[in-house]
């Protein structure tokens, strides 16, 4: 008998030495799909993972196409930081390095009715600041344009390990998603812009989701997020 595929498989974009994979493995979920363009990285990953070659592809995301990507419910993106950091040359989402995010884009969006219902974003805080805000809310309409709710939030690694290091989360959820509505964790829809449709804000005419007609979205003690 054929063993039935998992309903929680991810793509690994910007997978590095895989440590998206450790952490999202640990709540059952299974890899499908990894890509870097740095062959150390994956050569790390293998050292990590034996399976690495069935499902790790070692080029850049530019060249990846919608078809190389399997059927998946989440697409993850650790992309690169060297444009937005503080420390980095704030070239932003137009930088030679972080606008590979992009391609993720292009990526989603020529996987037409195949995308994944769900994408996590991981960044340096820097990218709230990049170009005045400019590029965090062209990030986030980009992926509303895609039908995608966002909710971005602050995670300090000093909460986990000893040592102080920002960085924001950004959860993406198909508009008809239902495990949107089933997430525990407390998000913090003043964190988008206000032209930018968030998982815990009512849409507006004015958001690229605004003509749907969503059910309204609660808050995790069962509240609603527009009257809290």
């Amino acid at each position: 008998m054929q063993q039935a595929r998992s309903q929680r498989r991810f793509a690994d974009f910007f997978a590095g030495i895989g440590l998206m994979r450790m952490g999202l493995e640990r709540a059952g979920w299974e890899v499908a799909f990894a890509n870097d363009i740095s062959r150390e990285k994956f050569e790390m990953y293998s050292g990590h993972f034996d399976d690495a070659a069935g499902h790790y592809v070692v080029d850049d995301v530019a060249n990846i196409r919608a078809d190389d990507v399997p059927d998946i419910e989440l697409a993850t993106a650790s992309f690169p930081c060297t444009d937005l950091s503080l420390a980095g040359g704030r070239k932003g989402l137009s930088g030679s390095q972080s606008s590979a995010y992009w391609d993720l884009v292009k990526i989603l969006e020529d996987m037409g009715v195949r995308r994944p219902p769900l994408v996590l974003l991981e960044n340096v805080s820097g990218l709230l600041s990049s170009h005045g805000g400019r590029d965090f809310e062209a990030a986030l309409l980009a992926l509303n344009n895609l039908d995608y709710l966002v909710d971005p939030i602050i995670v300090d690694a000093s909460a986990f390990v000893p040592q102080s290091r920002e960085a924001i989360r950004c959860g993406e959820a198909a508009f008809d998603c239902p495990m949107r509505r089933s997430q525990e964790l407390r998000l913090l829809p003043e964190r988008c812009p206000s032209s930018v449709a968030c998982g815990l804000r009512v849409s507006t005419p004015q958001h690229p989701l605004g003509n749907r007609e969503p059910s309204e979205p609660s808050l995790p003690d069962g509240r609603s997020a527009e009257h809290p």
